[in-house]
Parts: C-alpha cells; sequence; structure tokens
C-alpha cells in the first residue's frame, strides 16, 4: 500500500525529513572519497536520493490535494468494490471454492460474503481478498 501523508503534522514531519536528507547528502559529499570505496559512495547518494523522491512525491500528493490542484479517486470505487471482488475471481478463472482454499477459508464462508456484497466484511478481509486476486490466476479462463 501506498504511503500517504494524513495531516498536517505529517506534512511538517516530511518536509522536516526531505530537509536533513538534502542536508545528510550535502555532508556525504564533503566526506573524502576512500580510495577504492567509490562504488560505496554511489550507493549511499543513490540511496538518499532515492529517499528524497519518494518523500518529494508524497509531499507534492498532499499539497496537490489540499490545494484542490488533483482530485481524489472517485468515492463511487468504495461502493463498486464488492462487485469487483466478485468479477475480479470471475475474470481469474476462479471458483468461489477455489479462492476460499487460497485465502485459507470455508467455501461457506466466501460464499456468504459475496452474497451480502461483503457487508459484514472488515477492511482486512476485504484486503485480504483483493490481495488474492492480484496475485494471479490459478488457470486459463475459457470462452465459450
Amino acid at each position: 500500500m501506498k504511503t500517504v501523508i494524513k495531516n498536517e503534522r505529517q506534512f511538517k514531519t516530511t518536509t522536516s525529513l526531505i530537509n536533513q536528507l538534502h542536508d545528510s547528502l550535502a555532508e556525504l559529499n564533503q566526506v573524502p572519497l576512500a580510495s577504492g570505496k567509490g562504488w560505496l559512495r554511489d550507493a549511499q547518494v543513490q540511496a538518499l536520493q532515492a529517499q528524497i523522491a519518494q518523500l518529494e512525491e508524497q509531499v507534492e500528493t498532499y499539497l496537490a490535494i489540499k490545494t484542490h490542484k488533483k482530485k481524489p479517486a472517485s468515492l463511487k470505487m468504495v461502493q463498486e468494490l464488492p462487485t469487483l471482488l466478485i468479477q475480479w475471481r470471475i475474470y481469474n478463472g476462479l471458483t468461489q471454492q477455489q479462492l476460499a482454499d487460497k485465502l485459507g477459508w470455508h467455501y461457506q464462508q466466501l460464499q456468504d460474503y459475496e452474497k451480502s456484497d461483503y457487508a459484514t466484511a472488515t477492511w482486512q478481509t476485504i484486503t485480504k481478498v483483493a490481495e488474492a486476486l492480484q496475485s494471479g490466476n490459478q488457470r486459463s479462463p475459457s470462452v465459450a
């Protein structure tokens, strides 16, 4: 799951961390390079740059949403989630029994969830089903 800045406190903490990482990068570049250790310096620099880029992306996304420059995904997707889970099961060529087995559940449990459009499922359960469906299909679907 992608990391998201959730509030102003996390925003401030993240921007402070970005500044600290930039300082660390500058300090690293001031340290004399040991003979034959260029590969180590390159790895350290690349790691810091990757972390900075990841955090900057989180900040940009937070600010874009907060200032209405970027609209979040439609909340309608949440309402459509039960149907999407069932459709992905079918698309992956899985029966209810096969998906239940993959999840380590009894067939009846999955059948009850699908029958009620996952009304009694926790978010953790829905996430577990989605992850199982994303892991690919068990057999090639046949077209009639």
